[in-house]
């Protein structure tokens, strides 16, 4: 009985280390594994990052054609000619002869802005040379005939 006595003090103190050992080596599988779930979350986070960037980029330039799309609808609204198709004009009245090119069309609010490269056809000096281009009837008071008012030019 003595003899089993020291065996069991050495015995307990074994088995302790021995627990102490278990719970060593689940920690470090619990921080493994942790450190495993970290490096996922990190890859997964930079690619979203790069979708966030290659959306963002996508979004500009959809904007960007979305905005010229506007602007030439715009440019339709108000006027027929369009400086793609109606590249060079001659205005003869008999007295003054001009030739010109429409370099552009710019809505504004109340019909639209021309903008021309004109050539004198005659030898008659021309000064103070301006212009009054209207189509269509004037611009409708009442919200409800603005549509079709618009369509009509």
């Amino acid at each position: 009985m003595h003899k089993n006595g020291k065996f069991i003090p050495l015995l307990a103190l074994g088995f302790t280390f021995f627990l102490s050992g278990c719970d060593y080596f689940a920690d470090k599988h619990l921080v493994e594994e942790l450190k495993k779930q970290q490096k996922e979350q990190e890859a997964k986070m930079n690619l979203l990052e790069k979708q966030q960037a290659t959306v963002f980029n996508t979004t500009q330039k959809v904007a960007e054609v979305v905005g010229r799309i506007e602007r030439k609808q715009r440019l339709f609204d108000y006027t027929e000619l369009d400086p793609s198709q109606t590249r060079y004009f001659i205005i003869n009245n008999g007295n003054i002869g001009l030739a010109g090119r429409i370099l552009s069309i710019e809505p504004i609010d109340d019909g639209s802005v021309i903008h021309l490269d004109l050539v004198n056809l005659l030898s008659i000096p021309v000064s103070n040379l301006a212009f009054n281009m209207t189509w269509g009837t004037k611009k409708p008071s009442e919200a409800k005939d603005l549509p079709r008012w618009k369509q009509l030019l």
